[in-house]
């Protein structure tokens, strides 16, 4: 049997790139907490392609 992985909460492992947020903003600014973020500066997260994570694979054989 695989290991199974500290990361997965309930089946899903979340991305570590966006933290599971899908996309991400840079105001630029340290002390903005993006609130009310201009969607055209949104990008999707390059490693989950906007998914927020994957869902995890020792879950997925168990169901099997």
């Amino acid at each position: 049997m695989a290991e199974h992985p500290i990361n997965c909460d309930g089946g899903w492992i979340e991305c570590r790139e966006c933290n599971g947020e899908c996309d991400f903003h840079d105001c630029g600014e340290d002390s903005c907490c993006c609130l009310d973020p201009i969607m055209s500066d949104r990008r999707i997260c390059h490693n989950c392609r906007g998914t927020g994570g994957h869902p995890c694979p020792v879950c997925e054989g168990e169901r099997l």
